[in-house]
């Protein structure tokens, strides 16, 4: 069996081991408070978790591609010297180690997340050990003194566990956004692994299991899908909100919104939704509804969670990135949560089936997608979700779900509906006939499975002055189906504006001129 670590630098009573695996960028690194004498190579987890114990200290270190460890390991031992080991004795005794460690890049240099080894009960912990709290803005996993760890059956992770069943040493808090004070979810974890290695999942934290009250999860962190809109005249800035799911009613009195969640938090990057994301359990009522999404007609259409979508993780929930909150006097890093991975298409439930529904979608009211029953809409998190008056604003780091269409089967698409977007309905609400000038038809694009695009189903975003904020228009004549054109935001700048807040999207080889109509007061 290959080793799992082997020397990398020492200096002094401190010996650093890094990955002996030909992808280290996968793996965790290893600081073992032990000089002359220490092993030149650790064979498992179990044996470096025992040379931790039986040593004064041993810290696992955790990093991703915006910090990685410095290319000479004697300069990075050097760094853990300086920046993570002066608030702890080493050289002292285990518990007043640091036991994990991330690396994340700061604009003053790397600093370090720290779990210290005397919030675990391993050797003793102190009684007055500090409790650790991973925070993601106002949302924080609370690791308690005296929670247990111990290794994995796998081999590759560690799994923290509270001291006793009754003593709630592991925790979920939140910030209420209210009142600014701390508050539990109603809802402990039973345990949390901590994984060592994998693609993605390094320093991963997750637990499974775990049920949160869905009012209380949507109105403290949304759930919904926004945009954000800087005001040119500088009068403060505007977010859009799109909600989608809804609490279903309770079959009795005393029945509970619990949505049934599996939580999986990468410390060094909550935002990406592929490796940090609230998944939802498929296999349990997920007591949500998405009342919320609508078709053309005013029915509304229905949304099942689905395994898988855009990432092995399954559909849930994702933290994207917003403004920062302040509350009750207190500045908090811009966090809230919004659909993530793939949903399964179906009629309004109790209505007879339709061969075609009508999906609104974009910002504008006149956009919507043609689908079919278990056709599957996939919400990419991390996307774009700041704008200017006519593009995204690239400096903003704002972000949202965008959406695409995956078909149900192969060629189930292309053989019934050769069609998934639509804009500009001849029957649009927003705008009429000018001096008899017809208006844009309704043009279909082909399918664009492997390309996610902006969409805010199924609200109708408005400006300050209440008129709907245009759809996406084409930024050059649209030459190739949909899956290629680029598109950037317009607005309507006035009721009478001849300024036309679409043009014409075709798979045609020819782009005709567009007419402009004039836009009419909503």
């Amino acid at each position: 069996m290959a080793d799992l670590f082997v020397q990398a630098a020492q200096n002094g009573g401190l010996t650093l081991y890094r990955p002996a695996d030909a992808a280290p960028a996968d793996t965790g690194w290893f600081l073992l408070n032990a000089g002359a004498g220490a092993p030149t190579t650790i064979a498992t987890l179990q044996d470096s978790w025992a040379a931790a114990k039986s040593n004064a200290g041993g810290c696992y270190l955790f990093f991703d591609d915006a910090a990685p460890p410095p290319p000479d390991p004697a300069a990075f031992l050097s760094e853990l010297q300086s920046d993570l080991l002066p608030g702890y004795p080493y050289g002292s005794v285990n518990a007043y180690w640091p036991r994990f460690a991330w690396r994340r890049a700061a604009a003053a240099g790397p600093d370090y997340l720290v779990v210290p080894a005397n919030t675990m009960n391993q050797v003793g912990a102190q009684p007055d050990a500090a409790t650790t709290r991973i925070a993601v803005g106002r949302w924080q996993i609370v690791l308690g003194t005296n929670s247990n760890i111990a290794l994995g059956t796998d081999g590759a992770s560690f799994v923290i566990t509270p001291q006793a069943p009754q003593n709630a040493t592991l925790q979920v808090q939140f910030v209420d956004l209210q009142t600014g004070s701390i508050k539990p979810t109603a809802e402990t974890p039973a345990a949390i692994s901590l994984a060592l290695s994998g693609a993605g999942t390094m320093g991963q934290l997750s637990f499974t299991d775990w049920k949160w009250d869905w009012h209380e999860m949507s109105a403290q962190f949304g759930c919904e899908m926004r945009l954000f809109q800087k005001d040119p005249q500088g009068a403060g800035d505007s977010h859009y909100k799109s909600p989608i799911f809804y609490a279903k009613p309770p079959a009795t009195p005393f029945d509970k919104s619990d949505v049934p969640l599996s939580v999986y938090l990468n410390p060094l990057a909550p935002g990406d939704a592929a490796r940090s994301r609230m998944v939802v359990d498929t296999a349990k009522d997920p007591v949500i509804e998405s009342r919320f999404v609508i078709g053309t007609s005013g029915q509304w259409i229905q949304l099942t969670p689905k395994p898988g979508g855009d990432s092995a993780l399954g559909a849930g929930f994702a933290f994207q990135v917003s403004p920062d909150e302040d509350v009750a006097g207190t500045n908090y890093p811009g966090f809230y949560l919004a659909p993530a991975g793939g949903y399964a298409v179906a009629g309004t439930p109790g209505v007879p089936a339709q061969p075609v529904l009508t999906v609104m979608c974009g910002l504008s009211g006149t956009e919507f997608l043609l689908l079919e029953d278990g056709d599957e809409l996939h919400f990419e998190a991390g996307n774009k979700a700041a704008m200017t008056a006519h593009a995204f604003d690239n400096a903003a780091p704002y972000t949202t779900p965008w959406m695409k269409v995956a078909r149900a089967g192969a060629g189930q698409g292309a053989a019934s509906l050769p069609t998934s977007y639509c804009a500009q309905s001849a029957q649009s609400a927003y705008f009429s006939l000018s001096g008899g000038t017809p208006l844009p038809e309704a043009v279909g694009v082909a399918p664009a499975p492997a390309r996610a695009r902006p969409a805010s189903p199924p609200a109708i975003a408005r400006n300050r002055r209440n008129r709907p904020i245009s759809a996406f228009r084409a930024a050059r004549p649209c030459r190739r189906p949909w899956a290629s054109a680029s598109y950037r935001l317009a607005t309507s700048p006035s009721p009478t504006s001849r300024q036309c807040p679409w043009r014409r999207m075709r798979a045609s080889t020819a782009m005709p001129p567009c007419r402009w109509p004039t836009p009419t007061q909503p």
